[in-house]
């Protein structure tokens, strides 16, 4: 880690890093605001009104389309099925196609209408949980966080059990695609493994269109508006937004939010107490300890300036959500964890138009796994600190998180 006199450079992969980012952010936010960093050829910024400006700022395009270092290799995909998916995702979208397709898919994702899935979630949280007693030492990573997200979207889109692992790989190839360090072997692996899904899901989609059932892959193929559906290809895109929004990102979430809960025993305590704070603690919990290394894209559709500093038409900016959400001109004492604080300046779900799809179905994946921990081991410690995953490109990822269920 930096000291505070020596020059500053930007290194999300030094293991100190993943532990603690908070003193590189606090650093960035007072001398670099906005950051280029030649690694990725990307332009980072630190600051919560900046990071706010780019969320809303209409010249701040969603759209890989629009990024120039991705050009060269769309022409090496064309015709293939990850071509397809990005075509049609819906960070790709013009707003008017955007638009249309949160319209047909809102319904689905409402809270009340995700609530209905409460019961599957709950039956896999208990399932996997049915083995801890008291006395014993459980890895929240391996026991609880990595495989509960998977078994949970197997089940809500009625995928077989069988292909848990092929459904984890397809999430990184699909994740993973577009980062600028991807040696030319893992790109191509992943270009066949999005390709091996993509037959696998057209054949799901067409059962389901056939027969359909009672799980969320059923309700996007059978949506309606106004005689108006999704096409294969919209459909195959949003199911792989879900896989990589539904799976990687909810693992880290529910990491942070044990390892945080559990070293402020005052805040658990108040949870426990009263459940109905939970929307503002799982927020305050990503709030606080956000595992993103670098945040959301944006790339500009013309030149601009932030903080006295150009970019250009077409490249790369990080909006640093973790780094953001620590400013203190936002949130005063950003370093305090308070599950009672304002969330009203939290960008974590994102802003207007793209704010997050699935944000019900998140919340709800985690308010049934940490109420549930809490309450059937309101004496669980941490057992010791986690280990992280180093190196990992963009996710401050444990590896393990050890927890004693005290008596």
């Amino acid at each position: 880690m930096l000291s505070e006199g020596d020059p500053f450079a930007y290194n999300p992969f030094d293991a100190a890093y993943d532990r603690d980012p908070y003193p590189t952010y606090e650093r960035m936010r007072r001398e670099h605001p906005v950051y280029f960093w030649p690694a990725a050829n990307a332009f980072l910024l630190s600051r919560h009104e900046d990071v706010n400006r780019a969320l809303l700022d209409p010249r701040m395009s969603t759209s890989f389309l629009e990024w120039d270092f991705l050009r060269p290799r769309m022409a090496l995909i064309q015709g293939t099925s990850a071509h397809r998916l990005l075509a049609s995702a819906l960070l790709n979208l013009s707003p008017a196609d955007h638009a249309r397709i949160r319209k047909l898919t809102n319904p689905v994702f409402t809270p009340r209408s995700v609530e209905r899935l409460r019961s599957v979630v709950q039956h896999e949280v208990d399932a996997l949980l049915s083995g801890v007693g008291t006395g014993d030492t459980f890895d929240i990573v391996s026991g609880l966080a990595e495989p509960f997200p998977r078994r949970a979207l197997e089940l809500l889109l009625g995928i077989p059990r069988e292909r848990t692992g092929e459904l984890q790989q397809f999430g990184t190839a699909v994740s993973d695609l577009l980062f600028p360090w991807l040696s030319d072997a893992e790109f191509a692996e992943h270009i066949a493994c999005i390709e091996r899904n993509v037959r696998f899901f057209e054949a799901l989609i067409e059962e389901r269109r056939k027969a359909p059932g009672d799980d969320l892959l059923s309700a996007l193929v059978c949506t309606e508006d106004l005689g108006e559906k999704l096409s294969l290809d919209e459909l195959l895109a949003f199911i792989a937004a879900l896989v990589t929004g539904g799976m990687e990102t909810t693992i880290h979430a529910l990491c942070f939010a044990v390892y945080d809960l559990l070293r402020h025993p005052d805040q658990a305590k108040l949870l426990r107490d009263d459940p109905s704070l939970f929307k503002n603690a799982f927020d305050e919990t990503l709030r606080f300890n956000n595992f993103g290394k670098l945040g959301v894209l944006r790339f500009p559709t013309e030149d601009m300036e932030i903080q006295g500093v150009t970019i250009g038409k077409g490249q790369c900016v990080y909006a640093m959500l973790g780094s953001a959400l620590r400013d203190p001109d936002a949130f005063p004492n950003p370093d305090v964890f308070d599950i009672r604080r304002d969330q009203s300046k939290n960008l974590t779900f994102g802003l207007g138009p793209r704010y997050c799809v699935g944000a019900a179905v998140a919340r709800l994946e985690a308010q049934v796994a940490l109420t549930t921990l809490l309450t059937r081991f309101p004496n669980m410690r941490l057992a010791s600190e986690p280990v992280f995953q180093v190196l990992h490109p963009f996710m401050r990822k444990m590896s393990s998180l050890p927890v004693k269920v005290h008596g």
